[in-house]
């Protein structure tokens, strides 16, 4: 399943650069989108390649860490897709959901965590 996960996530920057070259006929503003996305990617990785072993994982564990890093995923979409003015009502309602999961999932972390620990050995 990890290697599921990897692969897609490995989709993704090539896929928003093809999606991106598709949207915009100009030259220009492909490549200034490329690199705009690059460097994100960039950012992103180091951020949290720093971030959560030093910080998150020692504080929040394995699923806080994994329930706040869904929930500024779906908000952080939430927030492009309103900047875009995206009217999508199931998305909407499905972004809703997702943010709700995680707080839920974050808040109630360590019976989750006990009862993984319990039911995994």
């Amino acid at each position: 399943m990890p290697v599921v996960f990897d692969c897609l996530a490995g989709m993704e920057l090539p896929v928003l650069l093809m999606v991106s070259k598709q949207k915009t006929k100009d030259k220009k503003q492909t490549l200034k989108w490329t690199r705009y996305m690059v460097g994100l990617d960039f950012v992103g990785t180091v951020a949290a390649t720093l971030l959560v072993p030093v910080f998150f994982y020692p504080t929040l564990g394995i699923v806080g860490t994994a329930a706040l890093a869904g929930g500024l995923n779906a908000i952080l979409g939430w927030l492009i897709g309103e900047s875009k003015g995206s009217e999508n009502f199931f998305l909407q309602c499905q972004t809703i959901i997702l943010i709700t999961a995680s707080v839920v999932v974050f808040l109630w972390r360590e019976e989750i965590s006990l009862w993984l620990s319990t039911q995994a050995f």
